[in-house]
């Protein structure tokens, strides 16, 4: 136990050391004119180049501070926890019971409760938590910085809050290596969000669609889509379009090619019919659905940018794959 609490602490200490460093690269201002200098004159192509907040980022942004903004951004900072605590009290049935309960879910063995796809899940969650809160904070807040270190303490605490309920229901329990994805996933975001290139390269997706004895289920819960891990897919992606962002001059049709791997699990949950366990990878090339979108409107850079936001996270099978059974028996 002494054990597990230590690796807690110490994951909650990396994560905020992080979010300190980024937050504080925003506290001299002399820093930040020169970031915006630079934003002016060149665009950041460099993985380390500095970086401010600018209309190139978010085309919502505004220089001014305004009440408008002071409001949203304590909305979002306030209300992201509050939904996600209201959301664990109704589906994960947070504070059944009194005593604190620790679990020990282990990693991606076959033998364990979900395979691994609940542990893809909570870092893909996270991941999603953090990057769309950063594309809120990219509004509200006048350095990247600062946007950074509020959407990372939100998607953290988001995920400490959860594992803290979990240690309070019959079925759950704490889970030091849910935490760890979480956090997982909330540092990837911040390299994606900090380093456009990055993001111009590298998709992190999930393509989810109701598994057909989920739908069944008559007792399934009509918000408890999370569990449903036999209607999950989760992608890493690679973006040709990347290319074209660091200024190389590839064929046009390059920028809508994407070449995907990704890690699924189906027979695990209490949705399936019978139990039969298997893990999946895939292999695969599809689209490249923000480029696609972005082009749908060129003519406005608002409605681009809204355009693409949903194909950061949800990925639209159009394309090829190929799965190779890693655990369970063949098909």
């Amino acid at each position: 136990m002494l054990k597990k609490v230590t690796l807690i602490l110490l994951c909650t200490f990396f994560c905020l050391a992080i979010a300190q460093n980024v937050y504080s690269q925003a506290e001299n201002p002399s820093d930040e004119n020169k970031i915006q200098d630079n934003l002016k004159t060149e665009p950041e192509i460099s993985f380390f180049s500095p970086g401010g907040l600018s209309e190139e980022i978010n085309p919502f942004w505004t220089p001014e501070e305004t009440t408008f903004k002071t409001v949203f951004r304590y909305s979002v900072l306030i209300g992201v926890p509050v939904g996600h605590l209201i959301y664990g009290r109704i589906v994960w049935k947070w504070g059944e019971q009194t005593d604190w309960r620790w679990a020990d879910e282990r990693w991606f063995q076959a033998d364990t409760d979900s395979g691994g796809a609940d542990k893809v899940g909570h870092c893909f969650a996270h991941y999603m938590v953090s990057r769309i809160s950063y594309s809120l904070f990219s509004y509200t807040e006048q350095s990247r910085s600062r946007a950074l270190f509020f959407s990372a303490f939100n998607a953290a605490l988001v995920g400490t809050m959860i594992e803290i309920g979990d240690a309070y229901t019959g079925k759950y329990g704490f889970s030091y290596e849910d935490l760890i994805a979480d956090y997982v996933g909330i540092a990837v975001a911040c390299l994606l969000d900090r380093y456009r290139v990055l993001d111009e390269f590298i998709g992190f997706t999930e393509y989810y669609s109701p598994s057909e004895n989920y739908e069944g289920k008559k007792n399934r819960g009509y918000v408890n889509f999370a569990g449903d891990y036999s209607g999950a897919k989760w992608l890493l992606d690679f973006k040709l379009a990347g290319f074209k962002y660091l200024g190389f001059d590839i064929p046009e049709f390059m920028r809508y090619i994407q070449l995907d791997v990704g890690f699924y699990t189906r027979g695990y949950t209490n949705y399936d019919v019978q139990y039969n366990p298997k893990q999946y990878l895939f292999f695969g090339i599809s689209v490249n659905m923000r480029e696609v979108a972005k082009d749908c409107f060129t003519s406005s850079k608002k409605a681009s940018w809204l355009a693409e936001q949903p194909f950061k996270y949800f990925h639209v099978p159009i394309g090829y794959e190929k799965d190779k059974t890693i655990s369970g028996d063949e098909e």
